[in-house]
C-alpha cells in the first residue's frame, strides 16, 4: 500500500470487505507499528501483523474473519540480503484446509528467495512481487519475474492472470502495470479466480481472490420399464439362434475395463455444479 495504511484507505477497505463478504484481509505495505495497530480494528476481523521495520514502507497486516478457525504465523522478516517480508495463515474454510501465504518485495529485490515455502494442495499466494514476466502483462521479464515461474512450474502452482483486468498499479507516471499477483495450487486452479476491483487510494488496486467449492452433482437412474406383451418373440428366437451359431469375437477382457473405467471417469470430473464461494482479498 503506496504511503502506508491511513484511516481513509483503512475505511474504504472495510466498505469493500463488507461488500465483498472476504474472509481473509492482506494489507501490505501497512507502514504501521504494533502500537498503532489498535486504531485499525474491523468489526467481525481480528488483525495480526508484521510490523514495519527500520525507517522504510514495510509490515503486513491480515485480517481474519472471526467465525473462521485460523493460525497466523511470520514467515520472513525484512533483512539486508533478501528485502522480502512473508507471512502464512493456515485455515479451515467450509471443511477445506488452506495454506496462504502473504508476500510483499520491494522493487530491485533480486535476493527473493521463494524456495523456503512449502506449497501442497489448496495453497494460496497473494502479494505484491514487483515480478515482471509476458505470462501476466509486461512486455519483458525481469529476475524476478522469471524466478517466480520457476517457482511455480517446480512445485504445481498457477499463476492467475485476466488480460481483461485493469493493472493492478498506478504509477505517478499515469503508466500501470501488474506487480500484484495471485498464485494457487494447481488441484485448486479451476475453482479459483482473481479480479482486480478497486482502488482504495493507494496506488495499488485492490485485487480480489474467490474460492468457489465444486461438488459432483448426483444424477438418479431412471427405472426401465419393458413391455413384454408387445415383444416380437419369433424375431427374437431367431435373432438369438443366430447369435449362438456364431463364434464370440475376439476382445480382450482387460482392454475392455480400461475403457469402461476411462468412460467412467471423464464422467465423474466434468460433471460439476456449483457450491459455496469464499472471497479472500489483497492490496
Amino acid at each position: 500500500m503506496q504511503g502506508g495504511l491511513s484511516w481513509s484507505k483503512f475505511s474504504k477497505l472495510g466498505r469493500f470487505a463488507e461488500e465483498e463478504r472476504a474472509d481473509v484481509l492482506v494489507i501490505l505495505e501497512a507502514n504501521i507499528t504494533e502500537e498503532k495497530m489498535k486504531y485499525f480494528q474491523l468489526k467481525g476481523y481480528t488483525f495480526h501483523g508484521l510490523f514495519k521495520q527500520r525507517q522504510v514502507a514495510s509490515g503486513i497486516l491480515v485480517g481474519i474473519k472471526d467465525s473462521l478457525t485460523a493460525k497466523f504465523a511470520i514467515v520472513k522478516e525484512m533483512n539486508t540480503v533478501d528485502k522480502a517480508e512473508i507471512i502464512k495463515v493456515k485455515i479451515l474454510i467450509n471443511k477445506i484446509k488452506f495454506l496462504i501465504y502473504g508476500i510483499y518485495s520491494p522493487p530491485n529485490n533480486k535476493n527473493l528467495n521463494l524456495d523456503i515455502l512449502p506449497v501442497s494442495n489448496n495453497t494460496i499466494l497473494v502479494g505484491d512481487f514487483n515480478a515482471a514476466s509476458p505470462s501476466w502483462g509486461y512486455e519483458t521479464y525481469n529476475q524476478v519475474g522469471k524466478l517466480v515461474e520457476d517457482f511455480s512450474d517446480s512445485n504445481a502452482l498457477i499463476v492467475l492472470y485476466n488480460k481483461d483486468d485493469p493493472k493492478s498499479f498506478i504509477h505517478y507516471s499515469g503508466s500501470s502495470t501488474n506487480p500484484d499477483l495471485t498464485i494457487v495450487a494447481a488441484n485448486i486452479q479451476d475453482n479459483c479466480k482473481k479480479k482486480v476491483i478497486g482502488d482504495p487510494g493507494s496506488g495499488h488496486r485492490i485485487v480480489k481472490t474467490t474460492y468457489e467449492s465444486f461438488q459432483s452433482k448426483k444424477y438418479e437412474a431412471t427405472r426401465t420399464s419393458w413391455n413384454f406383451k408387445k415383444a416380437n418373440w419369433k424375431t427374437f428366437n431367431s435373432s438369438l439362434e443366430e447369435s449362438i451359431m456364431k463364434p464370440p469375437p475376439k476382445r480382450r477382457l482387460g482392454s475392455s475395463l480400461k475403457q469402461f473405467s476411462r468412460t467412467q471417469n471423464q464422467v465423474f470430473l466434468t460433471v460439476k455444479c456449483p457450491g459455496t464461494n469464499h472471497s479472500g482479498m489483497m492490496i
